[in-house]
């Protein structure tokens, strides 16, 4: 057999966990929620307490209903917020302070149904009031009553037309092409990232330095093409796997280090394959199936689609954050001349000078997929946003997961797949 079937092999009979949970606590209900604790029905949480109905947001407590949101406390019903405090039904919004309905308002307090505001305070529809009026009106209305609701949804609607609204949403970054991120440097087409330095092509990504092709990753050095996994250093091609160093075509796997092709290991070391070996025997066999790969052009995350389930997956992956060009308008330092061209779309795109020093130093080939498609591919490979209730495949007992029962694998509930692990 040859190493791409060997792999998916080791994919389909090795278990998976039911959900993603790293160093977290009393969040049965919560998906990689990571450093985390007393998160329910949330996907994507870092460093959060007392969080629920949330998606990808890091270091927010006692908040509900958020999306993308850092470092906010008693918030709800908000997306996009950073640092904000007691505000409610507001997007795009940071370091403000008991505000409500707004877009895009910046260092504001009792604010209310407001756009584009900077350092303002008692305004209702952007207009200006005392603030024993702002108490008086906002308190008098009933945000509950559907007439409320409406009349707000209409002002908000007309002020819409009138006030400017910002291009990009970058707080706190410096030399960064991106939306939805927050301080970070010189980082180019990333997305709903936090914390991220020297990084290309990350989605929901948070704490990286040096890293390309990443999705839903946390605090990951020098590593690249990697879904799901936090916390490794000089890793590629990973797939829910964590604290992990010189790897590579992992999954389901943690704390390992010069392992290629590993599924369902921890604390191991020369292995390939899930088989032992010398520091030569491993070097042989990764340059074998490096050749391998390279040639059948699989040196790429082509190798997680091996059933009908991923394929399926990818066929339905609409997110369409990463695009292969950059608009003539924006100049990018070190932008690289050489056009390639995808072998799965035929579409041309360039590499970044940073792009190809990056590969350069790790050793790498450059990728054969255009950047769309490898994000389409990171999309599909990371774990559904839809918490399905199936059975244990170790111990029989009902259970949560991510992975629905018509996937042609093994699930574990954490308790057992961690009890279980090689």
């Amino acid at each position: 057999m040859s190493f791409v079937e060997d792999f998916r092999q080791l994919l389909l009979d090795q278990p998976r966990y039911n959900v993603k949970q790293v160093q977290s606590e009393n969040s049965t209900y919560a998906d990689t929620a990571v450093k985390s604790k007393n998160c329910y029905y949330s996907f994507c949480t870092f460093y959060c307490e007392d969080v629920y109905y949330a998606r990808y947001s890091r270091k927010c407590t006692s908040c509900s209903d958020i999306t993308f949101c850092v470092d906010c406390q008693w918030c709800l019903n908000c997306s996009d917020c950073v640092g904000c405090y007691d505000c409610n039904h507001s997007q795009h919004c940071a370091h403000c302070v008991q505000c409500q309905y707004c877009t895009d308002c910046y260092n504001c307090e009792h604010c209310f149904g407001c756009i584009g505001l900077r350092r303002a305070k008692y305004c209702i529809f952007n207009q200006q009031y005392r603030p024993e009026d702002y108490k008086k009106l906002v308190g008098e209305l009933d945000q509950t009553s559907p007439k409320a609701q409406e009349i707000i949804r209409q002002k908000i609607e007309e002020l819409q037309k009138t006030a400017p609204r910002l291009n990009l949403h970058l707080v706190q970054c410096e030399d960064c092409v991106g939306d939805s991120m927050s301080q970070s440097k010189n980082c180019y087409q990333c997305f709903e990232a936090f914390a991220c330095e020297d990084c290309l092509y990350n989605i929901e990504c948070n704490g990286n330095t040096d890293c390309v092709d990443m999705t839903v990753c946390f605090e990951a050095e020098m590593c690249s093409n990697c879904v799901q996994a936090p916390l490794n250093y000089n890793s590629d091609f990973l797939l829910h796997t964590d604290l992990c160093t010189d790897s590579q075509f992992c999954a389901y796997s943690k704390s390992l280090k010069n392992c290629f092709g590993c599924v369902y290991m921890q604390h191991k070391q020369y292995h390939f394959l899930n088989q032992s070996c010398t520091p030569d025997e491993y070097a042989l066999k990764v340059r074998k199936a490096t050749d391998e790969l390279v040639a059948a052009g699989h040196y790429n995350l082509d190798i997680y689609f091996g059933t009908e389930y991923e394929r399926h997956r990818f066929a339905k992956e609409e997110d369409p954050a990463i695009s292969n060009t950059v608009p003539d308008h924006i100049t990018i330092p070190d932008m690289g001349k050489t056009i390639h061209t995808c072998i799965a779309t035929g579409k041309e795109f360039l590499i970044t000078d940073q792009e190809l020093k990056f590969y350069e130093r790790k050793g790498l080939p450059l990728p054969v997929h255009c950047p769309a498609y490898r994000h389409k591919q990171r999309m599909a490979l990371r774990n559904e946003r839809t918490l399905y209730k199936r059975k244990c495949d170790f111990s029989g007992e009902s259970m949560l997961s991510t992975i629905p029962e018509n996937a042609p694998y093994k699930v574990y509930s954490q308790k057992h797949f961690w009890e279980q692990i090689g």
